[in-house]
């Protein structure tokens, strides 16, 4: 399913329109072996005193690109959808 978001769609504050972009939403199978539920091997390493698989240092990394990223899409009021 895609679609196209054009000026029209981007709202009266597009400034010199909006390039279109096309969005294509797709499944990717994965092998059920490798899934891990994060929630229970977290609980599981907190018993255990033992290393989660999702590392503490990783999550901090994820955190302060998110931030990063709301700081500098500050100037950004509204989305065009």
């Amino acid at each position: 399913m895609g679609m196209t978001i054009t000026a029209k769609a981007a709202g009266a504050q597009a400034k010199g329109g909006v390039a279109c972009v096309q969005v294509k939403e797709e499944s990717i199978e994965t092998d059920p072996r490798y899934a891990i539920d994060v929630y229970a091997d977290f609980a599981k390493a907190i018993r255990a005193d033992a290393e989660p698989f999702v590392k503490p240092a990783e999550t901090l990394a994820v955190m302060r690109l998110l931030e990063r990223c709301r700081r500098e899409a500050g100037r950004i009021l509204a989305t065009p959808l």
